[in-house]
This record gives structure tokens, C-alpha cells and sequence, in this order.
């Protein structure tokens, strides 16, 4: 069975859940990986450390808002802050003094046209006009979008070159996710199976 296979069985929680699982345990292994695509293309896969020449391990978070006391920390004032960008709420942040990285998760049903208006320029305007000296924007996709995803890249996010902005493939990251889908998948299993009991002793007592 390929990884694209394995991949198909899931669903795109299943997968952000699976890699918040994993980077809570060892961000350093995400952070260090070899899988990121640049667009523009640049020479081949590299590790978002070595993108930003960072060495130190980042703070990583699953979709964490932004709220009104990081205005000041990113350099915002407070009304333009509030106007554009309050609750903000990338599904990865990846954080460290002079880096911040977004990562964008989207699953094989994801809709087509994510592609030709995408949610994330808001993330991107975000990143662009933030006081910080490293900063970049990276979806995660299956493969069967890869095309989409590096076309739409090159389309709508190349006018702020500061911005760093490409792609990783979940087949790239299947090896260090492996276990976490597993328990994701029998976690979501023993939940239906609750909530069909559930109602099923409801059901018998009622008669």
C-alpha cells in the first residue's frame, strides 16, 4: 500500500490532529524535516530550520488566535490590529524570537476553489506587515494537490518576496505521523462506538 493509499483513509482532522499530536512531542523532528517545497521553486526539499537558518527548537501551537495583546509584540497598532486581524487563527504556529511560520492544513476534499480564493492572504498580509525578520507561510497537502497548491502559491502570494511561502506533502510526513493517525483513528472509533451505545441503552430502557 503506497502513502497516498494510507493517506485517502483520512480525513483532514484526522491529519492536523495526528501532526498536533506529534509536534507536541518532538516539534524538533517537523522543524528539522526535509520536506518543504519553496514556491518559487529553490533547490529542492529542505527543513524549515535550515529555510531560516534557525538551529534552536521554536514554541509550536495548533491553531492559537491571535489576540489583542500580541498587536504591540508584532509591531501593530492596536485599531489596525483590531480592524484586519483580531482572532486570527492559522491551524500551526510555529514561533521563536525572530521566526514566525504559519502552516495551512488541507485534506483531499477540500474544496477546489480554496485554490483560486484563498482564506490564508490574510495570513499572508499578517506575516508581510509583522515586525519580525524571519516569517513564512506553508501549506500542508496531499498530493493530488500539489499542483493546485504550488500554482495558487505563485498566483497569490509572491508580493512580499520577505514572506517565505511554499508546500510539504502529508506523504513527506507520513513516516513521523504513523503512530498518531493510528491513535487518532482508534480514539474516533471507541467515540462512535459511546455515542451508538449511548442512545441504544436510552433506547432499551425507554421500552
Amino acid at each position: 500500500m503506497t502513502a497516498d493509499e494510507v493517506l485517502a483513509q483520512f480525513q483532514e482532522w484526522h491529519l492536523a490532529t495526528a501532526l498536533a499530536d506529534a509536534a507536541r512531542r518532538d516539534v524538533i523532528r517537523l522543524w528539522n524535516g526535509p520536506a518543504v517545497q519553496l514556491v518559487p521553486p529553490d533547490e529542492g526539499s529542505q527543513a524549515l530550520s535550515t529555510i531560516f537558518g534557525t538551529p534552536g527548537v521554536p514554541s509550536s501551537a495548533a491553531e492559537a488566535p491571535f489576540l489583542r495583546e500580541d498587536a504591540k509584540r508584532f509591531g501593530f497598532k492596536d485599531e489596525a490590529f483590531r480592524a484586519n486581524f483580531w482572532g486570527l487563527r492559522p491551524d500551526f504556529t510555529m514561533e521563536a524570537s525572530d521566526v514566525l511560520v504559519f502552516l495551512e492544513a488541507k485534506g483531499r476534499s477540500t474544496p477546489a476553489k480554496t485554490w483560486s480564493d484563498p482564506k490564508e492572504r490574510l495570513s499572508y498580509r499578517f506575516l508581510a506587515e509583522a515586525k519580525i525578520e524571519k516569517k513564512g507561510l506553508f501549506y500542508i497537502v496531499p498530493r493530488a494537490w500539489e499542483v493546485n497548491c504550488s500554482t495558487c502559491l505563485s498566483q497569490h502570494f509572491q508580493d512580499h518576496p520577505q514572506v517565505r511561502v511554499g508546500y510539504i506533502l502529508w506523504e513527506e510526513l507520513l513516516p513521523a505521523l504513523a503512530s498518531d493517525l493510528l491513535h487518532v483513528a482508534v480514539d474516533e472509533m471507541v467515540r462512535v462506538t459511546d455515542g451508538l451505545r449511548c442512545p441504544r441503552q436510552w433506547q432499551r430502557e425507554k421500552v
